[in-house]
C-alpha cells in the first residue's frame, strides 16, 4: 500500500456497479493517489461524471455468462462511450474468466460497438503499456517482443461486417 500512497504504482480497484466506481473516485481523491478503474462495468451510467477525473478504465470482458449480479450491466459499449468522454480505456479478457486468445475479438466487438477503430487497437497495445515505466511506446508495425520482424498491423483486429 506503500508504493500506491507514494503514487509509485497506481491503485487497481476492481469494480463494477456504478456506487462502487464512484466510491473509488472518492477514496483516491481523498487519499491523493493515482487510480486505475478495473471492469468499470457500469462505466456508462457515471460516464459524465468519470470525465471530470483523469483515472483510466479498464473495460471488460464482456463476454461470459451473466453470473453475478454486479456484471449484469456489462456491454461492449462500454469502452466507446467512455472513450467519448475524454476517458482513456484498455481492453482485458481478465484471464482464465474468459481466455486472453480472444482479446482481439473483444478489440474488434467494442468497434463495433461504437469504439473508434484506432482506439480499440491502442486499447489492446499502447495504452495498457502505459502504465509500466520502463515501457512507453509501442513502435509502429513491430513485434512486442522487439525483434525486427514487421508484423501486418491490418491482422490485429479481425474485420467486423454488418
Amino acid at each position: 500500500m506503500l508504493l500506491v500512497l507514494e503514487k509509485k504504482i497506481p491503485l487497481h480497484a476492481h469494480v463494477h456497479r456504478s456506487d462502487d466506481i464512484c466510491t473509488a473516485i472518492r477514496i483516491a481523491q481523498e487519499y491523493d493517489v493515482r487510480l486505475v478503474l478495473v471492469h468499470c462495468t457500469d462505466g456508462i451510467s457515471v460516464k459524465d461524471y468519470l470525465a471530470k477525473f483523469d483515472y483510466p478504465a479498464i473495460c471488460g470482458p464482456a463476454m461470459y455468462p451473466k453470473s453475478k449480479q454486479e456484471s449484469w450491466a456489462r456491454s461492449f459499449a462500454t469502452a466507446g462511450e467512455l472513450n467519448r468522454k475524454g476517458i482513456k480505456v484498455c481492453i482485458t479478457a481478465d484471464h482464465d474468466v474468459t481466455p486472453l486468445c480472444h482479446l482481439s475479438v473483444y478489440a474488434a466487438m467494442t468497434v463495433r460497438y461504437g469504439l473508434d477503430e484506432l482506439e480499440g487497437l491502442k486499447a489492446i497495445t499502447k495504452y495498457p503499456f502505459a502504465y509500466d515505466s520502463h515501457v512507453n511506446q509501442v513502435i509502429h508495425r513491430r513485434r512486442a517482443d522487439d525483434s525486427n520482424e514487421q508484423v501486418n498491423s491490418n491482422a490485429v483486429l479481425p474485420k467486423m461486417q454488418a
